[in-house]
């Protein structure tokens, strides 16, 4: 690392977290990029029925893991159940030790399985999605599936560490929890409880139209970002004394 010629992190949490290890570099932030949407190909495809009871519907993107959050997701489901909260919770995408489409009894959770990033919109208006969950245990260095949310027009709830909350704290697309709620599920599910209210519904829709006003950050921004590092690495550097490769040898 420290002889690298220069170092590229996806976010400044990232980056800042990798100076703590080595504090004699200072690697270049460069977001992903990700692609233009592209129509998807007709085709079948297949989702979950929801019972249509006007309960709201938050959602879990990708493929999750504990570190992802598996068992907290698990959890929330229980004390929604519990309680009689106003909520239930698909997964677009899949669990751990749940890979296949499934349903709860009582329609409480959903998992829908695997998924074409290009029918997210379609799925996300499929399942009534109001807000998407990131209830991560771990930290995040940059997270595909936000950018795939926004990109969507949903609004987010995102915990305090990582880099989630790099991204929304300085937007209005989005919620950062606190600390208390971030480390307690119940906690957890009374903040959702109450973004998802009927006297909040101003809220939820502001942020909602502020996700889908989110700019993208391109292949080709993330590529031109990227390419700057090299050509600042080697500006300054002495020509070769050899003669440069013929280009049919490389």
């Amino acid at each position: 690392v420290e002889r690298a010629s220069f170092l590229i992190a996806p976010s400044r949490w990232a980056a800042d977290t990798l100076a703590r290890y080595f504090p004699s570099v200072r690697a270049a932030d460069v977001p992903h990029g990700v692609p233009e949407a592209v129509p998807r190909h007709a085709g079948t495809r297949v989702a979950v029925v929801l019972p249509d009871d006007g309960v709201p519907t938050v959602a879990v993107l990708g493929a999750v893991g504990p570190d992802k959050g598996a068992r907290r997701l698990e959890r929330l489901v229980e004390l929604a159940r519990a309680r009689a909260a106003n909520v239930r919770f698909v997964l677009i995408g899949y669990l751990d030790r749940q890979h296949a489409a499934w349903q709860s009894d009582d329609a409480r959770f959903t998992v829908h399985g695997r998924y074409d990033p290009r029918d997210l919109p379609d799925l996300l208006a499929h399942y009534r999605v109001s807000l998407v969950l990131y209830p991560s245990a771990g930290p995040e260095t940059f997270c595909y599936t936000l950018s795939e949310a926004w990109a969507a027009g949903r609004p987010v709830l995102v915990p305090p560490i990582g880099a989630l909350p790099e991204r929304v704290a300085p937007t209005a697309a989005g919620w950062v929890m606190s600390e208390p709620e971030w480390r307690d599920e119940s906690l957890m599910l009374d903040r959702i409880v109450a973004l998802l209210a009927p006297a909040h519904a101003a809220g939820l829709a502001n942020a909602a139209r502020a996700a889908a006003a989110m700019p993208p950050v391109t292949l080709r921004s993330m590529a031109d970002a990227a390419l700057a590092c090299y050509d600042r690495a080697l500006a300054g550097r002495l020509p070769t004394a050899h003669a440069p490769l013929a280009p049919v040898r490389i």
